[in-house]
């Protein structure tokens, strides 16, 4: 949780080793209350920033305990060396039922064992987890308890929650990098439609719509933090912090990419055109070939660092303490995204375009249609596919393991059942549509590049 914080809020005191957050620094991502495995952070949403305990380290430095352990009635709480900690007792653990596995943050933090337990716990509230003493581990696992039973419901109210702003960064900043690598990727392969695409004059006002949609992204993503003025501060500890190297991945991505745009805009054919300073400007020596190179060499800047952004963004929820979301399949939920919506935004544009455009013949106009059907296809068919693939397994490993992890997989067929089954459905019925309009123009789709070399 040090390393992972953002902000570089978090310190750890050098003798008595409690971790301290401080607030003044703390700019209320809330990242930290994901990371901590115990809860201890905790967000305050009307002070905008993480609060959590210090193990009242201004008492500790005068010779004081803690508040907590001086004021509980029980003697249930201690503080000292774990070497002298305790005394006369012969029970010792780092691990009872109820708390984390102590090896994702190596706690300080010893229980004291003075009755045996049953060999089977369940917890008093509502989380369907119970924990059972496994004798080959020594210690307690957690398993599913199916006390809610397996009726299905939708709670759709229940989808929505604080971190929607998070949720549109997330969907924009994956679409736009889905439909931007597919457009240049496409062309450099020299895919028809993606050729048409870059000769026309509808090429930049497309980067514009990905520079905004991430510019959106990154808006929704400041305010979601409680301190949305002190957004820089994410950027504090980019040497260690996913969330840091995320949003400077993403940052850097808008920069190259209006870069590219900004070396392109002199030779639009609208500019030069209807404005004289632009074909004055490009009548320059050498200034064009010049603008060609800078706009190529940030164009790949552009891909690299939005590449950057993705991995990160994956490795955010890459959590020891979240151990859904801790899987592999994290990774094919995002490409697979920003493909399938990437591909959904480049046919509807591209037919838009070729729908208006005046200067193809018919003949060229139903060619044109079919070489964007096929690669938007293509693109979406492999977002699904990718997504597809990565629910299938992480559904199926988490049917055969004792984890918190099965635990949510559990609520997630039940109690949002009907939407999980809506989702599943959705994705088989669109992966089968793409599979029926691709199988006529199999041939098509094996001569691509051929088409797309013999358009140019």
């Amino acid at each position: 949780m040090l390393f992972r914080s953002p902000t570089r809020a978090y310190t750890k005191h050098p003798e008595f080793g409690a971790v301290i957050q401080d607030p003044d620094i703390c700019f209320g991502c809330g990242y930290c209350t994901w990371v901590c495995p115990y809860n201890a952070p905790q967000l305050d949403p009307v002070a905008g920033q993480v609060e959590k305990c210090n193990m009242c380290v201004d008492r500790l430095e005068v010779g004081l305990k803690p508040a907590c352990v001086s004021a509980c009635v029980g003697n249930a709480l201690d503080f000292g060396v774990v070497e002298n900690t305790p005394q006369g007792r012969e029970q010792i653990d780092t691990q009872i039922p109820g708390f984390p596995d102590p090896n994702i943050s190596k706690p300080n933090i010893r229980f004291q064992q003075t009755k045996s337990m049953p060999r089977e716990l369940s917890r008093t509230d509502s989380m369907p987890v119970k924990y059972k003493k496994d004798d080959s581990l020594g210690h307690y696992t957690p398993q599913v308890d199916r006390k809610q039973g397996v009726e299905k419901h939708w709670n759709l109210a229940r989808l929505s929650s604080g971190e929607n702003p998070l949720v549109l960064f997330t969907l924009a900043v994956q679409a736009a990098l889905g439909l931007f690598a597919s457009i240049t990727i496409g062309h450099w392969l020299n895919i028809e439609a993606m050729l048409s695409i870059k000769a026309s004059a509808f090429y930049l006002p497309i980067m514009f719509l990905v520079l905004s949609m991430t510019g959106f992204g990154l808006l929704m993503s400041v305010t979601h933090v409680g301190k949305p003025w002190r957004f820089y501060r994410g950027f504090n500890n980019w040497r260690h912090s996913p969330v840091s190297r995320e949003g400077l991945g993403v940052f850097l991505f808008m920069s190259f990419l209006s870069l590219h745009i900004a070396c392109l805009l002199p030779s639009h054919p609208w500019l030069l055109k209807n404005l004289a300073t632009f074909e004055s400007l490009m009548a320059v020596p050498h200034l064009k070939s010049w603008l060609t190179l800078i706009a190529n060499s940030a164009l790949v800047l552009a891909l690299i660092s939005g590449g950057v952004g993705l991995y990160y963004m994956y490795k955010c929820y890459r959590i020891p303490a979240r151990p859904f979301w801790d899987h592999w399949s994290t990774a094919t939920h995002f490409i697979g995204n920003g493909l399938s919506i990437g591909g959904i935004l480049f046919a509807f544009i591209s037919l838009g375009i070729s729908l208006f455009s005046q200067e193809l013949s018919a003949s060229a106009l139903n060619s044109n249609y079919q070489s964007i059907l096929i690669s938007s296809a293509l693109i979406i068919g492999a977002g699904i596919l990718l997504e597809s693939i990565g629910l299938w397994r992480q559904a199926n490993n988490f049917k055969k393991v004792d984890n918190e992890g099965a635990v949510s997989h559990y609520i997630q067929t039940t109690t949002f059942g009907y939407t999980y089954g809506l989702r599943n459905a959705l994705l088989l019925v669109n992966g089968l549509l793409i599979g029926l309009l691709l199988t006529p123009a199999l041939p098509a789709v094996a001569d691509l590049p051929q088409i797309g070399r013999a358009h140019v």
